[in-house]
């Protein structure tokens, strides 16, 4: 069953994601001249860490929505166990935006 989420912001669902376990190991981004894009390496969040999304996994399906210009926060579709705490975000719209087929 695909669950319907909405988070304040990309950086709130980013930060859910990461606690969640759902990103490779990141790994420090680097700007053109070879420096670090920030000095605090710390949070998995911060612009100076990529990692790639494990959207499709035997136990989940991750579908990263977006901004929709008439709906605030940022969506996701999810199938699979919500992770704990993410209750919270499961919204129940009228008619989504985008859906699993």
């Amino acid at each position: 069953m695909t669950q319907f989420l909405r988070f304040p912001d990309e950086s709130a669902w980013l930060a859910a994601a990461a606690e969640a376990g759902f990103y490779s190991e990141p790994v420090r981004a680097r700007n053109d001249d070879g420096t670090f894009t920030a000095d605090d390496p710390s949070p998995p969040v911060n612009e100076a860490w990529t990692g790639t999304l494990a959207a499709y996994t035997h136990d989940r399906a991750i579908d990263v929505v977006g901004e929709i210009v008439d709906m605030a926060g940022f969506h996701v579709n999810f199938a699979g166990e919500l992770p704990d705490g993410w209750d919270g975000f499961v919204v129940s719209p009228a008619s989504p935006y985008r859906v699993f087929a």
